[in-house]
């Protein structure tokens, strides 16, 4: 592994934003094509990340119904639960068929299961396969045509136990590759946000120094109400930036960018006015932390360059049937244009917590310039 089997990412895992879909399922049908076998990758809560490949018709037989789809769902779950180191080999229930399991951990992290198999150890006869049909009618299950049910039980491919062993140490060797993909991708991932941290932390920097210059200036002209007000928001400004979580309330987020530009505006006076709505019911909604401020910060020279004091930087955050949509507006000159690639390590930050539902765009009107930022419901 690349990645030392007890490193704690730094963020949520999800192995397709590691290893794409399309190159899972491409490994997946190379191990099914070398061994004829059934297989699927099953994300932790039995969500399948790969279409099952090989897939027997008499799952497809036995999942005709909800009551029959949630005990396949069940299936999956003892699965990933009993899912070693290594692969395991075990027996389901009722139908008799044998699979293979073996979890794909990204350092310490269990980020999915490798499921695979569908396979029986011994020929079944007739006999055998309406013992099976009489398993599942004893227990409830309302069924399809018990003739076909019997055909599909005895259609299962017969494999020796060399050969499944043999299938258990390929399907490992699939497993550590897929690991060392999904690892190498994460530390790259790392590697940048390693970086960015670097770069907001010359940005701070550089921010402080000129507002400690401020400061030093209201001092001297006597300003005291604006050398209290910019103290008050510079602490609460450098203590926000300091904290090492990763994610904070859009809230928390739009209230530090408004200190931020209650400090910028101590130096700049009338030029930079703003305002902010949020809704009550966002408190608790999380985003990346210092996301709104790389907005405001991204669009406010900007701002100033158009001249307009009378018209407020405007922050706004509200809920959507699509999600929740927040909005940082400035005036701006038609001939400056912005452009969102500048805004590239927000939107991975954003994809990276959010999923692919998160979406960050740029409009333009007449005299002004508005980023818009869109997170979907089911990742709050």
């Amino acid at each position: 592994m690349l990645l030392p089997r007890n490193a704690v990412p730094s963020f949520p895992i999800e192995l397709e934003r590691l290893v794409t879909p399309e190159r899972l399922t491409g490994l997946q049908r190379t191990y099914t094509a070398t061994l004829g076998m059934a297989a699927s990758i099953i994300a932790p809560g039995g969500r399948r990340i790969t279409p099952e490949t090989n897939r027997r018709r008499i799952c497809s037989l036995l999942c005709t119904s909800d009551e029959l789809r949630a005990r396949c769902h069940g299936n999956d779950l003892k699965a990933m639960e009993i899912a070693g180191p290594a692969a395991t080999i075990y027996t389901t229930d009722c139908c008799g068929l044998v699979d293979v399991a073996i979890p794909l951990s990204v350092g310490s992290t269990k980020a999915a299961t490798f499921l695979s198999g569908l396979v029986r150890t011994a020929p079944l006869d007739h006999q055998g396969a309406a013992a099976i049909v009489d398993c599942y009618l004893g227990r409830g299950f309302a069924l399809p045509a018990r003739e076909e049910l019997e055909a599909a039980l005895m259609s299962v491919p017969v494999v020796d136990a060399a050969v499944l062993q043999t299938s258990a140490t390929l399907l490992s060797e699939f497993a550590n590759h897929i690991a060392d993909l999904a690892a190498r991708t994460l530390l790259e991932t790392e590697l940048r946000e390693t970086r960015r941290r670097a770069m907001t932390a010359s940005r701070t920097q550089s921010f402080l120094a000129g507002s400690l210059n401020t400061l030093a200036d209201v001092a001297i002209l006597e300003r005291a109400e604006d050398a209290h007000a910019l103290v008050v928001a510079l602490a609460k400004v450098s203590r926000y930036a300091a904290d090492g979580r990763e994610l904070s309330t859009i809230a928390e987020e739009v209230e530090h960018a408004l200190d931020y530009l209650q400090v910028r505006q101590v130096g700049l006076g009338d030029l930079l006015r703003f305002e902010a709505t949020v809704e009550r019911a966002l408190d608790l909604l999380t985003l990346p932390r210092l996301t709104v401020r790389a907005l405001v910060d991204h669009l406010l020279w900007r701002h100033l360059e158009a001249g307009q004091p009378d018209r407020p930087i405007t922050i706004t955050a509200r809920t959507e049937p699509h999600g929740v949509t927040i909005e940082v507006t400035v005036r701006s000159l038609p001939s400056h244009p912005t452009e969102l690639s500048e805004l590239a390590d927000v939107r991975e930050r954003l994809t990276r917590y959010h999923g692919d539902g998160a979406s960050l765009s740029l409009s333009a009107g007449p005299g002004s310039h508005c980023v818009r930022l869109r997170v979907p419901p089911s990742h709050n």
